[in-house]
């Protein structure tokens, strides 16, 4: 059983991309039913699992590749928006033992008009930190707490 990594995700930017990421990362794609639709923010919308690494058993590549990817295992859960306005989005959940700061990296440099700033707290391991990233470039302060 995992520690949970406490993630606080603002995204700043143009209204429409605001709206245009919020649709994104809630969407639940059709193929796929079983996705919990209560989750608003899922990983695999931005950086989707290739079907190869996807159908392998999931020790099998897949989680090396969601940590390379996402910075964390199995994505996001218990997502919700805590506060919203035109030009910005303000999201908690958790992930697995780790921040996923390879995700907010990889959706600044696809999203280069969004900023987007991560505060995160893994008790259990005893880390804490703010990252932020705009245009592809992170900024991480982690400490041990």
């Amino acid at each position: 059983m995992p520690n949970w990594c406490e993630n606080i995700l603002v995204v700043e930017g143009p209204e429409a991309d605001i709206a245009a990421f919020k649709e994104k990362a809630a969407a639940v794609p059709a193929e796929d039913a079983a996705v919990d639709a209560a989750e608003v923010l899922k990983l695999e919308n931005f950086i989707p699992i290739p079907a190869e690494v996807a159908a392998a058993e999931y020790g099998n590549g897949q989680y090396d590749w969601e940590i390379e990817h996402w910075g964390c295992t199995l994505g996001a859960i218990n997502s919700a928006i805590t506060t919203e306005s035109e030009n910005r989005l303000h999201y908690v959940f958790q992930t697995p033992w780790t921040p996923p700061l390879a995700f907010v990296e990889q959706v600044s440099r696809d999203w280069p008009t969004l900023r987007l700033v991560l505060a995160y707290n893994e008790p259990g391991c005893g880390f804490q930190g703010i990252a932020k990233a705009a245009a592809g470039v992170l900024e991480d302060q982690c400490v041990n707490s």
